[in-house]
């Protein structure tokens, strides 16, 4: 097994249906993540879920509930999540994309959601993009800053916070 590089990913302003985002799922990343050239990825985020429940309300799609025999809407924000990230992994990618991972989720949910990350990180590449500074896996070796989907910086997370701080980002 080769050892996994895993990202943070800073901007204010990256949205999950920008350029950069999906060129990285279609497998064509920037040159700074080249790595993840022609690699299959997946999106963990509101973005997806929120896609998701769309289906299960037009098309009676229950995929990510299809063994609870309920509505995704009905379950907790926690439950959604895992589910979610059950699905996409079942998928096998290559890579995870996770944005605002830990967003509406109570310390409980936190914790296992973070243990579980860890525990897949041996064996898929993470990409987090990072909004707060306390929700910064400690896996995350890589850094990657951008601007208007533009990349100011690609080197360690370490230079990323010795040069530039959090400042940046966590105000």
């Amino acid at each position: 097994m080769s050892l996994k590089e895993h990202w943070a990913v800073f901007s204010s302003d990256l949205s999950m249906g920008s350029d950069f985002i999906q060129n990285l799922l279609r497998g064509r990343p920037c040159e700074s993540l080249k790595e993840l050239s022609g690699q299959q990825g997946v999106l963990f985020s509101n973005y997806t879920l929120e896609r998701f429940i769309l289906e299960e309300s037009r098309h009676d799609d229950y995929t990510l509930s299809i063994h609870e025999h309920r509505s995704i809407r009905t379950f907790s924000s926690g439950e959604q999540r895992k589910a979610l990230l059950n699905h996409l992994l079942s998928s096998q990618p290559d890579f995870l994309i996770l944005d605002n991972a830990f967003d509406m989720l109570d310390l409980e949910s936190r914790q296992k959601l973070g243990k579980k990350l860890e525990e897949i990180s041996g064996e898929i590449t993470i990409l987090q993009v990072v909004k707060r500074k306390d929700s910064l896996l400690p896996f995350l070796k890589r850094a990657i800053a951008l601007e208007n989907e533009c990349v100011l910086f690609a080197g360690t997370l370490e230079e990323y916070l010795t040069n530039f701080g959090a400042k940046d980002i966590f105000t």
